[in-house]
């Protein structure tokens, strides 16, 4: 039986456009949910809240996508004459990429869970 062997550098690889993917997926059902709203606030039921918060999530999920892919820029394209840059990058979490990636969604977990509270 053969191994899959990945390697991190590809997982990362893989998970940005995976990432990229889904978050395509998610703008399209972004414009549905708006137009759901826009249609229950013309009937004159209250929907700012829920308007507020989907806009919220849209953003953060929004900088974390584009954090991601800053992130696989610079470590493919930053110092491309040092042999296996890339793991170097990927290995030090202390870069302001990454900060506020891990920001946005932490961020995004307190608003999406405020929201199942709701």
């Amino acid at each position: 039986m053969a191994y899959l062997l990945v390697t991190n550098i590809q997982a990362e690889l893989i998970g940005t456009f995976i990432e990229i993917l889904i978050y395509g997926i998610y703008l399209v059902v972004f414009c549905k949910c708006l137009q759901v709203l826009r249609v229950k606030y013309t009937e004159g039921r209250p929907t700012s809240f829920m308007a507020c918060t989907a806009l919220a999530i849209f953003v953060l999920v929004s900088i974390h996508v584009i954090m991601d892919i800053l992130r696989a820029i610079n470590a493919f394209t930053t110092h491309a004459d040092v042999p296996q840059y890339a793991i170097t990058y990927y290995t030090i979490v202390r870069r302001d990429l990454d900060i506020i990636k891990s920001t946005a969604y932490v961020a995004m977990t307190i608003v999406s869970d405020g929201l199942i509270g709701y």
